[in-house]
């Protein structure tokens, strides 16, 4: 998904898309089994509770904590398009631009990924 939204975004600037821009955001290690109870929504068994609370031992955070690298994206005033945010962390904590990984930045790899989707849907995007 961090391929696809970096090369949707230099497509967007490649063709003169103007106010519309891709920015990538990354949760970190989010678990749900912090998460409140909703009926036939989020039913999470004592179990799954204790495991996910033991693994905030090792770095995880709650749902709600994942969601804010996409709240700051969506709503950092100096955030552009193909900025990249997520936990400071690496798995949690407060969410900050990051660098994106070689990889995720290949244009190769995008291109391939780009020409794969558009196959599968049968549409080209832009």
């Amino acid at each position: 998904m961090q391929v696809f939204g970096f090369e949707l975004d230099r497509r967007l600037r490649a063709n003169g898309a103007g106010m519309v821009q891709s920015l990538v955001a990354h949760p970190g290690y989010s678990i749900s089994g912090l998460t409140p109870g909703i009926r036939s929504v989020n039913e999470v068994s004592r179990g799954k509770r204790v495991v996910d609370g033991l693994q905030l031992l090792v770095g995880a955070q709650s749902k709600r904590q994942g969601a804010w690298p996409t709240v700051r994206a969506l709503t950092d005033p100096d955030a552009h398009g193909g900025d990249y945010f997520g936990p400071r962390l690496l798995t949690r904590g407060t969410p900050t631009r990051q660098r994106a990984t070689r990889t995720s930045r290949d244009r190769a790899v995008a291109a391939r990924l780009w020409e794969r989707a558009e196959t599968l849907i049968g549409e080209p995007f832009l």
